[in-house]
Order: structure tokens, then sequence, then C-alpha cells
């Protein structure tokens, strides 16, 4: 019995001495600029909005207003020669059936209908064409989908409710043109931010610190790990780099000091100090600090882990990105 309790001992011992080199990996958040598909000029960012369609449908859209519903941020509007043209071409609102749809629990009547509303947008610049359709099939454009309208308002009878749809249909009919229209036109924009636009957005990196209790870094792992993702936060689409950069030095230093403690001869330790250099490539590649970053990464990779292979080509393929849009940096102004 006493050398099961000797033996138990020991594993437990082997265990808690293991166990004080295990890592917690986190997501840190921060902002930057999207970069775009495609580079045009300053000068050049310049877009119009064309619209064409029967007079149904002219006269219930403000074709004005679709200026001020989306304008590519840090584009301008240029009626007469825009860089990029953004055309609409909207068919007649048809109605293929109209009906009634009943609540059987309060016996209520609400009007319905179901009706197509071809809509077609081209935009269009010197380096692309995309083209946009709610048909439901892209290459046969007369099957539009049909889209359903139920009305919010119900009543007792039938009849009530077929003579509420009809004495207010060509209100319904207005509305609806002008739901789809501009429904459509913003699942559009999210494929021109994609192409033109430099708009704010997050992204993250992981970092990871050494968490065990029985570890003598540990009396800083929790208070680190929140510090580490406040001072992140401070990073944006305009800028804070140099605040951060010396916010989170001492930081820094604890990951370098929890790097130093450990034997990579060992290998539950080793694994954690991958880890940890993994994690600091990621934050100086978060800062743009990329020549530091690319050096953790190759002690990575000394490792054969393929994440710092990885991490070096993120670094190659981000400075392509800053060359190609002549910026220095995804943290800058929008101007006109």
């Amino acid at each position: 019995m006493k050398t099961f309790f000797s033996i138990l001992f020991l594993l437990t011992l082997r265990v808690s001495v293991f166990a004080q080199y295990s890592t917690d990996k986190f997501s840190v958040y921060y902002n930057v600029r999207h970069i775009p598909e495609f580079y045009v000029e300053p000068q050049d960012r310049t877009f119009g909005v064309y619209f064409n369609g029967p007079k149904q449908i002219k006269n219930a859209v403000d074709f004005k207003n679709l200026y001020n519903f989306y304008a590519p941020l840090g584009w301008r509007p240029d009626k007469g020669n825009p860089y990029m043209i953004i055309n609409f071409e909207v068919d007649y609102l048809e109605i293929q059936k109209s009906y009634e749809v009943e609540d059987t629990v309060k016996r209520i009547f609400f009007p319905a209908m179901d009706y197509t509303i071809p809509i077609h947008i081209t935009v269009e610049t010197p380096q692309n064409k995309s083209e946009y359709t709610n048909a439901l099939n892209a290459f046969i454009l007369e099957k539009p989908t049909i889209y359903t309208y139920i009305s919010e308002k119900g009543f007792r009878t039938i009849d009530d409710a077929h003579e509420f749809f009809v004495d207010n249909k060509d209100i319904i009919i207005e509305e609806e043109i002008n739901k789809r229209i501009y429904d459509f036109y913003a699942e559009t924009q999210k494929s021109i931010n994609n192409d033109y636009v430099y708009y704010p957005k997050d992204e993250n990196i992981h970092v990871w610190l050494l968490d065990n209790k029985k570890n003598e870094f540990y009396k800083d792992y929790k208070k680190s790990k929140e510090n580490i993702k406040t001072i992140f936060h401070n990073l944006n689409a305009t800028g804070g780099q140099e605040d951060v950069i010396k916010e989170i030095k001492p930081y820094i230093e604890l990951i370098k000091e929890e790097i130093n403690s450990l034997n990579e001869k060992e290998k539950k330790q080793r694994s954690a100090k991958i880890n940890l250099l993994y994690g600091l490539s990621e934050i100086y590649y978060a800062l743009e600090i990329f020549d530091v970053s690319e050096d953790y990464a190759k002690q990575v990779s000394s490792f054969d882990d393929s994440r710092g292979d990885k991490q070096m080509k993120a670094i190659e393929n981000y400075k392509k990105e800053l060359k190609k849009h002549h910026i220095n940096s995804k943290h800058f102004e929008i101007t006109f």
C-alpha cells in the first residue's frame, strides 16, 4: 500500500510539474482599414448612380436619394464623368397573386400578395465590371425571385382584408418597390466595399501566456491577459500605434521572461515556448513591426512548426498590399 501511494505521489508530482508549462491562447481584437481588391488613384475616386425603369418604378423611387443611401467611403459623387458607374435596371413590379393569410388562433385575416420585380445592378470601372441580379438563376433573367408581402394589419373577415388591399394597392406596391430596390442595393454594397473601399474592420491575433497556478508567472497571468486585450482596443483604423507600442512593452517583456524560463529540451516546455514565440510574432505583426515579427516567425519555423512559415507568408502578403495601394500602414485617415 505504501508503495502504491509513493507511485501515486510521484505521478501527481510529475503531472503538476508538466502542468506548470501549459499556455492559454486568447484572441486579441483591434481595428484596421480593409484593403480593397483594386487600387484607384485618390483623385479618381468618384462615382455616379444611374437609374432606368418604367414609369411605375420611376414614380415610386426617389432617384436622387440613391446617392444619399450609399456613398462609398472616400469616394465623391460625380454625375458627369465618374470613375465608378453604378447603374440600375429595374422592371415592372408584377403581382402574381393576391390572397389572405389566416391566423387560425386569433381568427384574423391579413392581406397578402406574391410578386416579382426584376432588378439588375451593374458596377463598372475601367478595372472591373460586376453585375448583380435578383433572378432565381443569374443566367435566366426572365425568372426573377418571387417575393411575398403580408400586411401587418389584420381584419376579422376575408372581405375586409381584400377590400383593404384593393383600396391601398398603389401605396403597398410603391412601398414594396422601394423596399426591394434598396434592400438589393444594400447587398451589392458589400461587394463594392470589398473591391474599392478602405473601410474600418476588425482583425484579430492570438496571444499565449503561461497560465498554471504553480508557475511563477501566474500572479501576472489574468491581469496581463485582460490588459493586453484592452491595449489593442486602442489600435484603430486611423492610428493609435504609438500608444499601443508604448503600453504593450511591459507585456512583451513578460512573455520574453516566460520564454527564457523554459527548457526546450523538455517536450512540454518546448511546446509552451513555441506558442509564446508565435504569440510574440503575432503581436509584432499586428503592430506592423514586420522585421521583428518575421524574426520570431523564423524561430517558430526552426522548431519545425508550420505556423512560422504561414506567418512569414502573411507578412509578405501584408507588405504587398501596402505597396500596391501606396500606403505605409493599414491605419490612416480617409480624405476626399
